[in-house]
This record gives structure tokens, C-alpha cells and sequence, in this order.
């Protein structure tokens, strides 16, 4: 009897033994079957797209994937900020450098055109003799004959040349004037491009006449008969100096630049593009002499404007 149930117990645990092996079998080729499966879907998938379906992957793999990457993020700490965006964050200007007024090349052709008019009179006759004596006793001799308002020169002389003097140091200032030179009648800031010519030219006016560079210093104009080499004739109208002269360059060549202005706005402009171009050469030349004549001293063609052609069409202005 006790045989039996030894029988029994052996043979029940056996076939338990038997039973969970096969649970394990099964187990076992059921894991393999699925690798097998996955891994026979990856090739597939990576056959059928090619080199660019290979970013995408089986959707097991993804998940994996997935999970290791979240898996090695490193936790970030709860008191961290997170960083600006570059663009929030402040755009500092480019500084460009400005253009600012042209000192030399205005000193070179103000003195330029001073040395012109010096050379002319050194072919008077009365200037030559007056180069000899006591160069600076002379000078401030000179200096104080100044008196009156009338210089005894003829009209033309006294307010068109005088005028004309004056025309033409506020012209060579424009030119030279990056908040001028671009500047016409009936654009923004004329006036005061055209106050700030004329202060220069009231300087270099004054300089004229009885500065280093000036008739006083040279030639002696004004200085008293009794002083002089060769002494003047009784009542002649030339050899003094007079106030008049002093606001006759500034003032008068003031109304001189504005009024080219017009003739260059309403005439000159209306003419570009239809008149023959040698034609336009002329008119602009003769219309605007003080222009014409502050272009020579820069060594520039009469005719030259900085921000047109001589057909009118507009040049690139620097």
C-alpha cells in the first residue's frame, strides 16, 4: 500500500516537472517567435524605404530608443531659470562714422582763389612799389586807414565784384559741406546751410582785406599817401579801404547764391534732359557763375553738380 502511494507522489511531481517545463518551452518560443518577428519586420521596413525610411525605425525600436533617451536625460534642478532667447536680449546700434565738413580741401581752394585775385592786382601798377619798406609797420598802417563806408571803386566793382567775391567763398563752403552741398532751394535745412555760407564768407571776406593773407598785407591797400612809395593822385577812386566792402561780400553774395539757386531750380532743372548737352554745358556755366567758378578752384568742370548729370538724371551722392 505504501508502495503505491510512493508511486503516486513520484509520478504526480513528475508530471508537474513536466508541466512547468512545457510552460517554460512555450514561454521561451513564444519570446523567440516575437524577436524573430521584429527583427524580420525591421529588414522589411528598412528594405521597402530605403536609406531615408531608416531615421524612422519599427515602432519597438522607437520605444526603446525612446526610453534609453529618457533614461539618460540628467533631471534638471527644480530652482533652475531657463536661459533667454537670443533674440530678447539687447541689439546695440552700429555706429557708422559721419562725414563732417572738409577743412583742407576748403582752405586749400579758399586760399587758392585769395592767391588768384592777389596775382591779379600784383599787375597794378601802384601794388610793386608798395611790396618794399616795413613789411608789418606797413601792415597795421594800413590797417588803420580803414574808414567810411565808400571806397571810392566804381559800381560795377564796389557791389557786382564785391558780391561776386563773396558768391563765391559761400559756394566754395558748400561744396565742401556735407549738410550743404546736397542741399537746393526748397529742400529741408536751405536757410541754414545758406546762413552758415555766408558766415564763411563774411570770415574769409574780412580775411581778404585785412587778415595775414590780405591787400592790407600785401601791396598795402589803404595805407595813407604819406606812408606810400609811390604816393596816389588827389581824389583817385582806388588805393583805400572801407567799411562797405566788409558787408558787401557776405550780404551781397548771400542774395547772389540765392538767387543762382533759383535760376538753377527753375530754369536750369526745366532745361536738363531736353536742351542739347553742350548747350546745357553753357547755361549751367553762365547761370550759376559762382558754382562755375567755386567747380574751377576744385579743379572740376564748370558745369559739375553733385547730385545730377548734365541730363538731370540723378547721381549716386556720397
Amino acid at each position: 500500500m505504501r508502495t503505491i502511494l510512493l508511486n503516486k507522489k513520484s509520478i504526480s511531481e513528475t508530471l508537474g516537472r513536466l508541466r512547468r517545463g512545457r510552460h517554460r518551452f512555450i514561454s521561451v518560443c513564444g519570446v523567440l517567435i516575437l524577436l524573430l518577428r521584429c527583427f524580420a519586420g525591421f529588414v522589411a521596413h528598412a528594405q521597402d524605404s530605403g536609406p531615408a525610411g531608416a531615421k524612422d525605425g519599427p515602432p519597438l525600436l522607437e520605444a526603446i530608443d525612446g526610453a534609453l533617451d529618457e533614461t539618460a536625460e540628467e533631471p534638471k534642478p527644480a530652482s533652475a531659470t531657463p536661459a533667454k532667447p537670443l533674440l530678447d536680449s539687447p541689439v546695440l546700434p552700429v555706429e557708422t562714422k559721419s562725414e563732417s565738413f572738409h577743412w583742407r580741401p576748403a582752405l586749400e581752394e579758399t586760399l587758392l582763389f585769395s592767391s588768384i585775385m592777389h596775382a591779379k592786382r600784383l599787375g597794378d601798377p601802384d601794388t610793386g612799389p608798395e611790396l618794399k619798406g616795413p613789411w608789418f609797420k606797413d601792415y597795421f598802417r594800413s590797417v588803420a586807414g580803414l574808414h567810411g563806408w565808400d571806397d571810392y571803386d566804381p559800381f560795377v566793382v564796389q557791389y557786382i565784384g564785391h558780391s561776386f567775391h563773396g558768391a563765391s567763398d559761400s559756394r566754395i563752403e558748400l561744396q565742401n559741406n556735407p549738410n550743404g552741398r546736397a542741399i537746393d532751394w526748397g529742400m529741408p535745412g536751405y536757410w541754414h546751410s545758406r546762413a552758415v555760407a555766408m558766415a564763411w564768407s563774411a570770415l574769409w571776406g574780412t580775411q581778404f582785406k585785412i587778415g595775414p593773407y590780405s591787400e592790407a598785407m600785401i601791396g598795402n591797400v589803404g595805407l595813407p599817401n604819406q606812408y606810400r612809395k609811390h604816393p596816389l593822385p588827389d581824389q583817385c577812386d582806388y588805393g583805400t579801404m572801407a567799411w562797405s566792402e566788409f558787408f558787401v561780400n557776405p550780404v551781397g553774395g548771400t542774395a547772389w547764391v540765392m538767387s543762382e539757386d533759383l535760376l538753377d531750380r527753375y530754369v536750369v532743372r526745366r532745361m536738363e534732359g531736353k536742351a542739347n548737352r553742350y548747350f546745357m554745358y553753357v547755361a549751367r556755366s553762365f547761370l550759376t557763375p559762382s558754382r562755375a567758378w567755386a567747380n574751377l578752384m576744385r579743379f572740376k568742370v564748370p558745369w559739375y553738380r553733385e547730385t545730377r548729370s548734365i541730363d538731370g538724371r540723378p547721381l549716386a551722392f556720397h
